[in-house]
């Protein structure tokens, strides 16, 4: 762990993760489907994906909200693995880091994203339900508002084209 902390202090700063090649991927925020609890902005190195090294996270997480200076806050980090025969019923190729078990195999979490493990690790925000635990549940998404209706679009021709002919 103290390796993962050492390598992932200097992305406190969000702008060195962006230079680093960690590009916001999916949603501001996902709520736990299962229950209770949340995980803010993900930040993901492609480069780093099935990395089982602790210098080399596959995610970033960051806060939803930004500070004065416009800039999210770590919170957390991820490896991410792919389940190899992309079967959400085995899990014979499950890996581990810490002597602890990556969590899944899972359906992805955005559009193109494979099944795949992942273990999280709450390096730099508390989380009650454990270090380890993917979800927070210290943490909760805004409710996302009804989406918009459009007015219904007219039918009719404008007047300065009926005139014309």
């Amino acid at each position: 762990m103290a390796t993962a902390i050492a390598a992932t202090a200097k992305y406190a700063d969000e702008r060195q993760a962006l230079k680093d090649g960690y590009v916001p991927h999916g949603e501001e925020c996902m709520t736990n489907p299962f229950g209770v609890g949340a995980m803010n902005y993900h930040y993901v190195k492609q480069a780093n994906w099935g990395s089982k090294d602790p210098a080399r996270p596959t995610a970033l997480l960051y806060s939803r909200e930004k500070d004065r200076n416009g800039r999210r806050r770590l919170e957390a980090v991820e490896w991410m693995s792919t389940d190899r025969d992309q079967d959400l019923k085995t899990a014979d190729d499950r890996p581990s880091m810490f002597g602890l078990p990556f969590d899944g195999p899972m359906p992805g979490h955005w559009a193109g994203m494979p099944k795949h493990y992942d273990l999280h690790m709450w390096a730099y925000k508390k989380n009650p339900a454990g270090r380890f635990h993917n979800w927070n549940p210290a943490l909760t998404c805004p409710k996302k508002a009804p989406p918009r209706q459009s007015p219904p679009r007219s039918r009719a021709r404008p007047l300065a084209r009926l005139a014309q002919g």
